[in-house]
């Protein structure tokens, strides 16, 4: 089943460079206001998102009982950003990356000097996403191990590509 979500979200876009450093460590959501304006996601449920180029989407995932969550992303923007914060707007560290095609990346921006994308606050754990340039496109999966509870998936995109993100839930 897919399930299509338009989502548009305030950013502005910086001129970022990119290099291979995966998992960048950078601060939480901020306020509460993310919890106000989410679109919920269900697990094990296919999900083909349009992600803008000029705003963080935001998404609530609810788990039901512990166990490790896989989130499947394949993406035909050249980078994608995401990250996955627990109620408290705490980000969190994968427990496992299995990438299939791309590679993880970490853009570094050389007029703020932050490593990730500066739509995200200081300090966000972000997971970036770069597509293989042969076949313009990212493919992987994520997998973190959460106690039941509501968390929060915000991911942005880069100009170039596709604003087509499709992703996957699962807990096992």
């Amino acid at each position: 089943m897919k399930n299509v979500v338009n989502v548009s979200i305030l950013l502005a876009m910086m001129n970022i460079a990119m290099n291979g450093c995966g998992t960048v460590a950078q601060g939480g959501m901020q306020g509460g206001s993310a919890r106000m304006t989410t679109t919920m996601l269900e697990i094990g449920v296919n999900y083909n998102l349009k992600i803008g180029t000029d705003r963080l989407s935001t998404y609530r995932i609810v788990t039901h009982r512990d166990g490790s969550l896989t989130l499947s992303l394949e993406s035909f923007a050249e980078y994608t950003y995401f990250a996955l914060y627990n109620e408290n707007g705490t980000s969190l560290k994968p427990t496992n990356v299995d990438i299939i095609t791309g590679r993880p990346d970490a853009a570094y921006n050389p007029f703020t000097g932050i490593y990730g994308h500066s739509a995200f606050n200081s300090g966000d754990i972000q997971q970036g996403c770069l597509w293989n340039p042969t076949v313009e496109k990212f493919k992987g999966s994520f997998t973190f191990k959460l106690d039941a509870g509501t968390y929060y998936f915000r991911i942005i995109r880069s100009q170039t590509g596709l604003s087509t993100v499709n992703l996957s839930i699962s807990l096992k």
